[in-house]
Order: C-alpha cells, then structure tokens, then sequence
C-alpha cells in the first residue's frame, strides 16, 4: 500500500509540477508526430518513377499537417479551456472545438490538393465528401479530447487540494475558537 501511495505521488508529482512542464509536451508531441511520419514500403520506389518528388510531397504535407495540428491543441490549451470551459461557457466551447476540427480538415484538403497536384495517380488525394470529413476530423478531435481531459484533471487535482487546505485551516479555526471558549471557563470555575 505504501508503495502504490509512493508511486501515485510521483506521478501526481510530474502531471502538476511545472518542472516537467516540457517534458509532458515532448511526450504529447512525439506521437502527434509519428503520424505525420510516412510509411514506405520497400518495393513503393521501383513502382514510382517520380518516387523523391512524390516523397517529398508527403513529408511538406505531413510538416503542414503536424504544424496545424500543434496550432490547433495549443489554441485549445491556452484559449479554449480556460476562457470557455473553466467559464462553464460549454455550449461555444463545443463548438470551437467542432470549429478546430472543421479547420483541420479544410487544411488538409486545400493543403493536400495544393502539394499533391499531379501525384493523385500515386497518392490518395483528400477531397470533399462526408467520408473524407469524417476521417480527417477525428485525430484533431481525439488530441483535443486528450489535452481537454488532462486540464480538466490537473484543475481537478488543483481544486480538491484547495479544498482539503481550507478544511483543515477551517477545522483548526473551529479548534482555535473552542479552546478559547474553554479556557476562561476553567479559569472561572
């Protein structure tokens, strides 16, 4: 028991402290990253022949991608949560997220459409329809939710010790305030 209180203490420990602030980033940043990183098989260049210009264009939309993507959670960490949902403001807080997502997508398909010109025989160019929208609304959407819920758990952390302190300073007024109350009666007596 007491090594699992150690342990959730050191954990409680890197999620609050500011010390570990860039270190929580980087483990927020790598697999944002990773999926913007192109898988090639090892037989894809034999069967391009314009394989560096093609490659090429995947890794300038992925760059794109991955600079939109940390645009759009940073907006949400720093604007979103807390003058919308720490302002219980939730209505226009789900719609600004729904906004990112919307802006996300458009990124992608105007972005990818701009690079991708000319190599839509080799690569699956992004269009206009639901099952594209659907597709590329829901990894914005997913990091949203995991940065949403990571602020909302820290503020939690951060509230309910906020509370514990204000009872215990509380319970030692009501302390305070009794033992003055006995003392002059004992005094009296």
């Amino acid at each position: 028991m007491i090594q699992a209180d150690k342990q959730q203490a050191i954990l409680l420990n890197f999620i609050m402290n500011k010390k570990w602030s860039l270190v929580r980033h980087i483990i927020m940043l790598i697999p944002l990253a990773s999926v913007f990183i192109p898988t090639i098989h090892p037989d894809t260049p034999k069967k391009i022949a314009n394989f560096d210009q093609v490659i090429s264009a995947v890794y300038q939309h992925g760059v794109f991608m991955f600079i939109l993507s940390v645009f759009i959670i940073y907006t949400n960490l720093i604007v979103l949560i807390p003058k919308l949902l720490f302002k219980n403001r939730y209505f226009f807080y789900a719609v600004s997220v729904l906004f990112m997502g919307v802006l996300y997508y458009l990124g992608e398909y105007f972005h990818g459409n701009y690079v991708y010109k000319g190599f839509e025989a080799n690569i699956d160019v992004p269009g206009l329809n639901i099952k594209d929208f659907i597709d590329n609304i829901l990894l914005p959407l997913i990091f949203l939710g995991a940065t949403t819920g990571y602020k909302v758990f820290k503020k939690w952390v951060i509230d309910t010790q906020r509370i514990n302190e204000l009872q215990k300073a509380q319970l030692q007024q009501e302390l305070v305030h009794l033992k003055n109350q006995v003392n002059p009666h004992f005094l009296f007596n």
